[in-house]
């Protein structure tokens, strides 16, 4: 099912927009990136007046955000969040193994050229490389570097970019495709 948001005027589908119980669906009137687009400017627009409100709210409540920063550094809600992910990745491990499942059985293009990509990174015939456009190295652990393809037939032809980035150049590939329809 799909639905056109009422900013870009481009019809998605339903999973690209966020919820809202106020509507009729159930789901927001404007996508996912329309919306981002527009609390960015909000930002930018009331930078001052916002930052000033969350210094303000620091220090009215300077000791009760001390204590839980305290308690976060001495493991107590790591420990917590551990837990949680741990139930919840237990609760939704068949779920996910259907989803990776279904995303096999529906690209065994993307399968195959994931697959090579790895077998030639541990064999040495592809070699990581920084991030093509920003430069960043997987080398330093904290970035991780992805073999991005433009095309599964041409397996081994990959733009190395990071994570960021990666992200960036499929939503410039989406916004592309969606204003070809």
């Amino acid at each position: 099912m799909t639905k056109i948001c009422t900013k870009c005027g481009i019809e998605k589908e339903r999973t690209e927009y966020g919820v809202n119980a106020a509507a009729p669906d159930g789901l927001s009137w404007r996508c996912n990136i329309c919306l981002r687009e527009e609390k960015r400017a909000y930002y930018l627009a009331h930078r001052t007046e916002m930052n000033a409100k969350a210094a303000l709210n620091y220090q009215a409540n300077k000791a009760a955000i001390n204590a839980w920063h305290r308690r976060w550094r001495n493991n107590e809600g790591r420990e917590r969040n551990k837990k949680t992910h741990k139930e919840y990745t237990e609760r939704s491990r068949d779920k996910k193994n259907d989803y990776n499942e279904q995303y096999r059985m529906l690209n065994p293009e993307k399968i195959k050229a994931h697959t090579q990509v790895l077998v030639a990174c541990r064999n040495g015939t592809l070699i990581k490389q920084p991030c093509e456009r920003c430069g960043k190295s997987g080398k330093s652990g904290k970035t991780k570097v992805h073999a991005h393809h433009e095309a599964y037939d041409k397996p081994l032809e990959v733009t190395w970019l990071c994570s960021v980035c990666h992200s960036d150049r499929h939503k410039e590939i989406e916004h592309r495709e969606q204003a070809i329809q």
